[in-house]
């Protein structure tokens, strides 16, 4: 019993430290996304 205890902690912090990862991992994805399209418009503006 308190060894699957153990395991299920492990494991548990585990699935947590990959989401996280995840969802920083989109997070910045959102962010570049934003910025290269900011980018994008000014490129654009300064063209026309």
């Amino acid at each position: 019993m308190h060894v699957k205890n153990i395991i299920n902690v492990i494991i548990f912090n585990v699935f947590i430290k990959f989401n996280k990862n995840k969802i920083i991992n989109q997070n910045l994805n959102v962010i570049k996304f934003k910025y290269y399209n900011l980018k994008i418009k000014n490129y654009f503006n300064f063209i026309l």
